[in-house]
């Protein structure tokens, strides 16, 4: 799969899934059903995996033109 997006979306998307990623770990500690659990600690982990590649992109010394192109590259590696 392929997704450009603009050093803002990107930035904007990053800052989503952080927070995202902070409130699954608090829902995960307070649910006690074991099924329900499992099921937010893989979308955290997906979540979290895509914040990284967002952010190891983002850190790439590139121009606002070619943001998109670099996160596509990051993106399509991350689907091998």
């Amino acid at each position: 799969m392929n997704l450009v997006l603009t050093s803002e979306q990107a930035e904007e998307l990053q800052d989503v899934l952080s927070v995202a990623v902070r409130e699954l770990t608090h829902e995960i500690a307070a649910t006690d059903n074991a099924g329900y659990r499992a099921t937010l600690q893989k979308r955290r982990h997906v979540l979290a995996e895509m914040d990284e590649m967002i952010g190891r992109v983002l850190a790439l010394p590139v121009t606002a033109t070619d943001t998109g192109e670099a996160l596509e590259r990051e993106l399509s590696r991350a689907g091998d």
